[in-house]
């Protein structure tokens, strides 16, 4: 199974309370990687990704 790994969870819907119950639908994509990078190559950490129903997500980010 491997070993555990510290997740980080991003919920970006507001009208979300902490009380509801979120669904997880795991996918395979790079995004992993993408973060890595931002985080790796500069002095900024990923907070939350935004969604706008397109292909194209933003990475949300503050100085570390």
């Amino acid at each position: 199974m491997g070993t555990p790994v510290k997740k980080r969870h991003f919920i970006i819907d507001k009208g979300i309370s902490q009380q509801e119950t979120i669904n997880m639908f795991p996918f395979r994509s790079n995004l992993k990687e993408c973060i890595e990078k931002v985080e790796n190559n500069t002095n900024e950490k990923v907070i939350g990704i935004v969604f706008d129903e397109t292909f194209t997500i933003e990475l949300l980010t503050q100085k570390k």
